[in-house]
């Protein structure tokens, strides 16, 4: 796209608005709450999220099976990714956006 815009005389300028950063594990205070059940619901946005998730358990020394914490995914590819890593899933979303996110989890309140 860039090289067709350029090519019809329109000057552009591309900017980094988006760079994903992987955390090297999850804070203490996380690890806690995890350990103790909260939060109530997890959204896994993207399948690397839901790798990098099940990863960073492993890490903490919490297995999938002891999560409290309800999944919910943001698509069948995420679910897919989840499922792969030992992750169990209490929900998909039906649109896959954080607003259908947000409507599931309202389906299993």
């Amino acid at each position: 796209l860039p090289g067709i815009l350029r090519d019809a005389g329109i000057h552009l300028e591309q900017l980094v608005v988006y760079e994903n950063r992987d955390v090297e594990s999850f804070p203490a205070e996380l690890i806690a709450r995890l350990k103790s059940g909260t939060p109530d619901w997890i959204g896994l946005s993207s399948p690397s999220i839901a790798r990098r998730f099940a990863s960073l358990l492993k890490s903490a020394g919490i297995s999938p099976c002891d999560l409290k914490s309800r999944l919910v995914a943001i698509s069948s590819v995420t679910a897919a990714a989840a499922r792969e890593c030992g992750l169990t899933l209490t929900a998909e979303a039906e649109i896959s956006t954080w607003d259908g996110i947000l409507e599931c989890i309202q389906k299993y309140r």
